[in-house]
């Protein structure tokens, strides 16, 4: 009777371990098709369909023909609407500059060059705007800490997505709960001024043999953070530099500190923090 037993339970704890790691394999492709989903999304808005490097240049190209006109005489004039008529001529000019700079090898159509003028112009007016208000300073800083927190957040989902990563079902969902649900609003944020990288880089971190960064940025302590969020977003952070970042990357990384010295964020306590996520006084 005993060995029935122990054999029952020995099977359980088999299917249990199977039924884990199953899970575990379902909500890695969930996570990597919902972002999939979004990037396919994000593409499709681009300039037409555009894919994100070939937007890119389109836009930078834009820039430089626009600049090319105002050093002509010729600017759009941003107190009328873009189809204003004098910006009408102003978007044929740069088509035409565009298209005759390279003839038939032009891989942009007439349209896509348009949407990116649009483009161009409706950013300039905002930033012509802010100017105006006294605000661009303002906009620029949080425009680059945005950028930094949303790389910081990518790179972890990057990591938790990754095959090879080692995580407990429990951690999996207190992983997922922290990247997919609270998202941004519980990544730190670093001094503004340098690059960004990741977020807690202490000198046992630092690897041996690396001369050390020429620069160093502080990472604003979020007051409510547990313990198991900051291990959790290390873990992460570790894993993908080690895993997953490329040579180049790490030769570039620059040391990010995450210690009393560090100054203390005012964001408030997100509405949706699970409870694993608050620090308990």
């Amino acid at each position: 009777m005993r060995e029935e037993l122990r054999s029952c339970k020995e099977q359980l704890e088999i299917k249990s371990q199977t039924i884990s790691t199953q899970q575990a394999t379902i909500d890695c492709l969930s996570n990597q098709i919902q972002d999939l989903k979004k990037m396919a999304q994000a593409a499709k808005n681009i300039e037409n369909d555009l894919n994100p490097k070939d937007s890119l240049t389109l836009q930078n190209n834009v820039k430089v023909l626009v600049d090319d006109q105002v050093s002509e005489g010729h600017s759009y004039d941003y107190t009328q609407p873009f189809d204003h008529p004098a910006n009408r001529e102003m978007t044929a000019r740069i088509r035409k500059d565009f298209i005759d700079a390279d003839g038939q090898k032009c891989k942009f159509s007439g349209d896509q060059i348009s949407r990116a003028c649009k483009k161009y112009f409706n950013n300039r007016k905002r930033s012509e705007k802010r100017k105006v208000n006294g605000t661009n300073d303002k906009h620029l800083y949080q425009s680059r800490s945005y950028r930094r927190k949303n790389t910081k957040l990518n790179k972890r989902k990057e990591a938790f997505n990754h095959p090879q990563v080692k995580l407990t079902h429990q951690q999996r969902q207190m992983a997922h709960e922290m990247l997919y649900t609270v998202g941004l609003s519980a990544v730190s944020s670093d001094e503004d001024g340098y690059p960004s990288s990741d977020e807690e880089v202490t000198s046992d971190r630092r690897r041996k043999g690396c001369q050390p960064p020429a620069k160093v940025r502080k990472t604003f302590k979020l007051p409510w953070e547990s313990l198991e969020t900051t291990g959790m977003k290390s873990y992460l952070d570790n894993y993908h530099e080690e895993s997953i970042a490329s040579v180049k990357s790490k030769s570039q990384k620059w040391t990010i500190i995450k210690n009393d010295s560090c100054p203390v964020s005012n964001r408030p306590r997100p509405k949706n923090l699970p409870s694993w996520m608050e620090k308990v006084e």
